[in-house]
């Protein structure tokens, strides 16, 4: 799918932003669960 984008600074960009946005989400469901 990412085939055109073989440059690693755009592939290490990627990497980092999915990392990002899985750390986030796993905040927001821990602070979901601990609200209840």
């Amino acid at each position: 799918m990412y085939e055109t984008t073989t440059s690693p600074r755009i592939r290490e960009g990627i990497q980092r932003a999915h990392k990002e946005r899985a750390q986030a989400l796993r905040n927001a469901v821990r602070w979901f669960t601990r609200r209840r």
